[in-house]
């Protein structure tokens, strides 16, 4: 997938758009396959999104024509193409996630719910053809549902409501272990331009190596299994840095927060071609802010602020937030 745009391209592309007829562009979240602004056009409150799968923002124009009292489907204003992928610009609409709901608000929605799942089955598809996810013309991509069904378990590069694939697999013998077969199993893969991604166990220098021959880059979480760098982290003055990107997530009863602090890679650090170090921490709280846990974690990555601006690096690193 190509690299979502970070906010000072998203900016700069919201200004060559449209001018003074923009403004206040604030970060709303990210996922695996676009990432959300809010701001203000003509004065009235729209999101932009970009990605890199153009079908999507296609698909959302299509659905908002069956927009009905019932069924609330924001409005796709414009959308097309964009640096390094795709943009939909919608109306913004406000609401609660269902996961957040109390049984009093679950029962106060849940005839309005019923009521749009209605007003989705009344869908008159007639002229459609096929099963399973459907394109822009309408076409399914499965002649039945069972064949649909089945197809969950094929590798494909991008599939509907999960956050990733298996891009490949290798076993791991009786007398070795995962750490050095991450390089036997990359061997397979096309990485020119990538990003790779792991957990701590895989924060080693052999790996790193590799990774930047093949012309990738790596974000890597640092523990310590990785005693030196941890250490050298952990004593960088973090007080004196300012958190740099948020995100709040709402869902199962809590409320949890990410932040994000990122500096310059100082000299001396016992680990090859890291331009960036980072801290994040992830705060989580009850729905009625009792603090229920707090996450530090540390991480080392090799792309450059130029290529990576902490709210494009702060959705990788999960491991141990």
């Amino acid at each position: 997938m190509n690299e979502l745009l970070s906010q000072a391209e998203a900016q700069s592309f919201i200004v060559d758009r449209y001018g003074v007829r923009a403004s206040a562009l604030t970060v709303l979240g990210a996922g695996q396959w676009s990432r959300a602004y809010a701001f203000t056009l003509d004065g009235r409150e729209a999101v932009v999104r970009f990605g890199a799968c153009a079908d999507d923002f296609a698909k959302d124009h299509i659905m908002a024509g069956f927009s009905s009292p019932q069924l609330p489907v924001p409005s796709v204003m414009e959308y097309g193409q964009a640096p390094r992928g795709y943009f939909a610009v919608s109306e913004r609409a406000h609401g609660v996630a269902l996961d957040d709901l109390d049984e009093t608000g679950m029962r106060t929605v849940l005839p309005s719910l019923l009521a749009a799942l209605d007003a989705i089955g009344d869908i008159d598809v007639s002229a459609n053809q096929g099963y399973g996810i459907w394109a822009p013309d309408g076409a399914g991509s499965h002649h039945s549902w069972p064949q649909a069904l089945l197809s969950v378990a094929e590798d494909r590069d991008r599939i509907a409501g999960r956050q990733g694939v298996v891009a490949a697999q290798a076993e791991v013998g009786a007398k070795t272990n995962e750490i050095p077969m991450i390089i036997p199993l990359l061997d397979g893969l096309s990485l020119h331009g990538a990003v790779v991604t792991a957990d701590a166990l895989h924060t080693q220098r052999a790996t790193a190596d590799y990774v930047h021959g093949r012309g990738a880059d790596f974000a890597f979480p640092v523990k310590d299994n990785q005693p030196g760098l941890f250490d050298a982290l952990d004593g960088l003055p973090w007080r004196d840095v300012p958190v740099t990107h948020a995100a709040t997530d709402r869902g199962h009863g809590r409320i949890t927060t990410r932040t994000i602090q990122v500096m310059d890679a100082p000299g001396g650090l016992p680990f090859p071609h890291v331009s960036q170090v980072y801290l994040i921490e992830r705060h989580v709280t009850g729905l009625d802010g009792t603090p229920l846990s707090e996450v530090a974690a540390l991480g080392v990555t090799s792309l450059t602020t130029t290529r990576a601006g902490p709210e494009t690096i702060a959705p990788w690193p999960r491991s141990g937030t």
